[in-house]
């Protein structure tokens, strides 16, 4: 029986043993902390985790709304048959099968990473590389083969090729010292330097292991961008990786807002596209800035000083040399002028903030160097299409 408390009672089902799926528990919690009105009571379903009861009897528990991320038939036929309002998070390649059965009652989020796949592309295409390759996860995933998808298409849009790495064997999956000799092969065998795009952060950090073996210099021979952004292994990886932010802390808040608006009937069901966040440039894959230190040095500093917002004097200064030639470096290296890049910076150091804390726009503008929350309001609306109070409230 429900206490004489006003409360709702939540069924969140996460794999919590994914970094991407504990951000978007913890968006998911933090909505839930932060929410008006009704309070939630919130059971967490894991898999991967210590804790694997299972919440079946959701009638017997008298359960308002369920979250869960869904990777199978199997589990989605079960979240579904409770007929309660619902909120599901699924790849996007399964989305179709729910374009085909709408329901009223339930929101689909569904993660569009064939868009990942093709914004590393043009990351690299930026870039000016000419060779590109792609390593899968080592376990053939749904999201895996359309993060490959959409990097190989986009390449193949813009006339280049694309090298993949075949699956690891049955064997290999299970044992990476295995595997990582054909991997080390694979990478020594790839023309210098190559633009690698991998499935994972983890994955990644293997394929820094294997590059080492193989005498390779990153980002030099060998520049690497992978998927998720996991801070702890991408800053403490050497070098540190680069990484696409897929905005799972925004997405679990997101997702807590949509199953509220079913409950209290403010909304319908309906499906929603996710899309990535920026990219996190870090030394794997600072290809260009590499080849020049006084470029690399600047932008450097820039980024830790966003707040203090550096002109080109100030960086010349800095690094040590003068202002007309460190802009005539950052236009050949960069394709761009040092006040547009620095400015694409804050304007990414504005975004993360925005959909990621809960902080004002004054603050948000001190802290990126915008002369005013009104200056930041108009730049976001120029280069997003949306106003930050859009962006915050919608962040997916």
């Amino acid at each position: 029986m429900k206490s004489a408390k006003n409360v709702r009672r939540i069924l969140v089902s996460v794999p919590t043993a994914s970094y991407p799926e504990r951000r978007k528990l913890e968006g998911i919690l933090t909505y839930a902390t932060e929410k008006r009105g009704t309070p939630w009571h919130v059971h967490i379903e894991s898999s991967g985790g210590y804790v694997r009861q299972r919440l079946l009897d959701l009638p017997k528990w008298e359960c308002d709304g369920i979250i869960a991320y869904v990777d199978t038939d199997r589990e989605r036929k079960r979240i579904l048959a409770a007929r309660l309002p619902t909120v599901l998070v699924v790849s996007e390649g399964k989305s179709e099968k729910f374009r085909r059965t709408p329901r009223a009652d339930t929101v689909i989020f569904a993660n569009d990473h064939s868009a990942e796949g093709r914004a590393a592309a043009r990351y690299f295409m930026a870039r000016h590389f000419s060779h590109y390759a792609y390593l899968d996860s080592a376990e053939q995933t749904k999201w895996n083969q359309e993060r490959r998808r959409g990097f190989v298409e986009e390449l193949k849009r813009n006339g280049h090729a694309c090298t993949c790495y075949g699956m690891p064997t049955v064997r290999e999956q299970n044992d990476f010292a295995r595997e990582m000799p054909r991997l080390t092969d694979w990478l020594a065998s790839l023309p210098r330097p190559t633009a690698l795009f991998i499935a994972h952060d983890a994955r990644a950090r293997q394929a820094l292991i294997a590059a080492e073996a193989a005498d390779l210099i990153i980002p030099r021979d060998l520049a690497i961008l992978s998927v998720d952004n996991d801070r702890i292994l991408c800053e403490t990886a050497v070098p540190a990786l680069s990484s696409i932010c897929t905005n799972n802390f925004s997405l679990g808040r997101a997702c807590g807002r949509a199953l509220e608006e079913l409950i209290s009937h403010r909304a319908r069901g309906r499906i929603i596209t996710t899309t990535h966040g920026r990219i996190i440039t870090r030394a794997s894959s600072d290809q260009d800035a590499a080849t020049d230190p006084f470029v690399a040095r600047a932008l450097a500093y820039a980024a830790r000083h966003l707040d203090q917002n550096p002109t080109a004097e100030d960086l010349a200064v800095r690094i040590g040399c003068s202002r007309r030639t460190l802009q005539a470096r950052v236009r050949r290296t960069l394709g761009t002028t040092l006040g547009r890049e620095i400015h694409r910076m804050r304007l990414d150091a504005a975004r993360t903030l925005i959909r990621d804390t809960d902080r004002s726009l004054s603050e948000i503008a001190e802290n990126c160097g915008f002369a005013s929350a009104s200056h930041l309001c108009a730049d976001i609306k120029a280069a997003f299409g949306m106003t930050p109070v859009q962006l915050r409230q919608h962040p997916v």
